[in-house]
């Protein structure tokens, strides 16, 4: 299991969000040790239609 940070104020306004992720809360992703925004919980998904926009 990878670990992750809680995210700063400033770390989640910029991003952007794929389609399939109804869950927006901050305090529902991570950065982990490179840097990166993960989501936490992965129960939060829509992905019952296929589409190509993966980020």
């Amino acid at each position: 299991m990878e670990r992750l940070t809680p995210l700063s104020s400033g770390d989640i306004s910029l991003h952007k969000f794929p389609y399939y992720l109804t869950d927006r809360k901050p305090q529902n992703y991570g950065k982990d040790a490179l840097g990166r925004i993960k989501e936490l919980d992965y129960a939060a998904l829509a992905i019952a239609t296929q589409r190509n926009d993966f980020l």
